[in-house]
C-alpha cells in the first residue's frame, strides 16, 4: 500500500526553501542562463509531461479491483476521474494494449501526435543507460506514462517521474507502491523480468513541442 506521507515528503519535501540570497555575479548570471536554456533544450526530446505534486498522491485513493487494470489506475493517479478509469478497466478486461492507449490519448489531445518508443533490453549495462536517457527527458517535479514488457510476454503500465531535486523515482500505481533512485529502480525492473522500456510520447502537431500537462 503507498505511504501517502512518504510520497508527500519526497515530492513535495525538496522545494528550494525561499530565503535572501547574496546577489551573483554577472558571470554566476550568464552560466545559470545557459545551464536553463540547455535544460529546456533536453526537455523537448521527450513528451507528455504530467506535473505532479504530494497533494495528488496524498489524495488518491486507489481504484485498482481487477488483475489488469494497471493501465487505468496510472491514468487515474495522474488525473483521470474514477468514473472513467473504472470503464476504461471494464472495457479493456485482459488489460490495454499500447494501440489502445495511443487512440485514447489522441482522443484526449486531438492537437498531438502520440507514440511509444519501445527500447529492448539487452543487458544491465545498457539498461542503465536506457534509464538516464529516459528520465533527462522528464522535467523535476513532473511524470510521465510508460511501462515495460515481461520475457514472459505480460506488459505493465507505470509512472516514469522525476522528483523536485532531480531524483528518479518509479510509481507503480495498481501495486501502491514507489522506488525512488537508480538501484531501487533497477533492482525492480529485475525482479519484474523487464525485457523492453516503454514511454508514451506526445508532441504538438504544429511546432513539436511535448505535451505538458499542469493541474
Amino acid at each position: 500500500m503507498i505511504s501517502y506521507k512518504k510520497y508527500n515528503i519526497y515530492i513535495m519535501g525538496f522545494k528550494r526553501t525561499r530565503h535572501s540570497r547574496p546577489q551573483k555575479s554577472r558571470r554566476r548570471r550568464r552560466r545559470r542562463r545557459r545551464r536553463t536554456r540547455r535544460r529546456r533544450t533536453r526537455s523537448k526530446r521527450g513528451g507528455m509531461n504530467i506535473r505532479i505534486t504530494g497533494a495528488m498522491i496524498d489524495n488518491w485513493q486507489n481504484p485498482h479491483n481487477l488483475p489488469n487494470d494497471c493501465c487505468p489506475c496510472v491514468f487515474n493517479l495522474l488525473g483521470m476521474p474514477h468514473n472513467i478509469a473504472n470503464a476504461l478497466a471494464t472495457m479493456n478486461m485482459g488489460g490495454m494494449s499500447v494501440p489502445g492507449i495511443i487512440q485514447l490519448f489522441s482522443q484526449y489531445y486531438p492537437n498531438y501526435t502520440f507514440t511509444a518508443p519501445s527500447i529492448p533490453i539487452t543487458s544491465p549495462t545498457q539498461l542503465r543507460t536506457i534509464l538516464k536517457d529516459l528520465y533527462m527527458t522528464i522535467p523535476a517535479g513532473y511524470a510521465t506514462v510508460g511501462g515495460f514488457h515481461r520475457h514472459k510476454g505480460t506488459r505493465h503500465c507505470i509512472i516514469w517521474a522525476k522528483l523536485l531535486n532531480g531524483q528518479p523515482i518509479i510509481l507503480d500505481a495498481q501495486a501502491g507502491q514507489f522506488y525512488m533512485g537508480e538501484e531501487p529502480i533497477l533492482d525492480y525492473l529485475s525482479q519484474q523480468d523487464a525485457s523492453v522500456i516503454v514511454l508514451i510520447k506526445g508532441v504538438s502537431k504544429i511546432d513539436g513541442t511535448p505535451l505538458s500537462i499542469n493541474y
